[in-house]
């Protein structure tokens, strides 16, 4: 019985350890020219919460490099800057899996936006 347990429990690890694609979803609200007052990071199984709010000295924080579902944010903010306030496409990361990316702003900055990355199943 014990040897049970640890088997599903090595199996169970090994699955949580490469389940990194998470449903992301960044809020940023009233941000200043040097960056925002609050900040928060929420992680669990499943979802990265990032919420940024009012004028302040501190960076949003990044997705961390090791989610693959990160390129979307970084995608998402790029297309803002270049104008284009709303909008949602999907695309493809390094390692091949696809990922549908929606993103709305309110200016170029992308100071007050809001973007969510998920994870496209097959």
């Amino acid at each position: 019985m014990r040897k049970m347990f640890f088997a599903c429990l090595a199996i169970f690890m090994s699955f949580s350890a490469f389940s990194t694609n998470k449903i992301i979803t960044r809020t940023t609200k009233g941000g200043g020219p040097d960056g925002f007052d609050e900040t928060t990071y929420f992680e669990d199984g499943t979802n990265i919460k990032i919420d940024c709010k009012g004028a302040g000295n501190s960076s949003c924080p990044d997705v961390p490099s090791v989610q693959p579902s990160g390129v979307g944010v970084s995608y998402a903010l790029s297309e803002i800057a270049k104008g284009f306030l709303n909008g949602n496409t999907t695309i493809q990361d390094s390692n091949g899996d696809n990922f549908l990316v929606k993103w709305k702003s309110e200016n170029i900055s992308g100071l007050d936006a809001l973007i969510t990355v998920q994870p496209v199943l097959d």
